[in-house]
């Protein structure tokens, strides 16, 4: 498949009927610390995404063990 369905379908995925009734609750019960949590998650994608998967990809492993298997032997 392409990147832009996989995508659309990630997204329809994280945005799902429960998190969308659930993120008032949790803003009224936890206030600004949500917001924190979802701000390190956006900071946190780059950093994945341009650090860990091309090593990943490189290496054709699939997993953390598989990595670290084909590494350290």
């Amino acid at each position: 498949m392409s990147v832009v369905p996989v995508a659309i379908a990630m997204v329809a995925s994280f945005i799902s009927a429960i998190g969308l009734l659930s993120i008032s609750a949790e803003n009224y019960m936890y206030g600004t610390q949500f917001v924190v949590i979802n701000l390190s998650i956006l900071l946190g994608i780059p950093i994945v995404c341009y650090g860990f998967l091309p090593v990943f990809y490189n290496l054709q492993a699939m997993s953390i063990y598989e990595y670290l298997e084909k590494r350290f032997g």
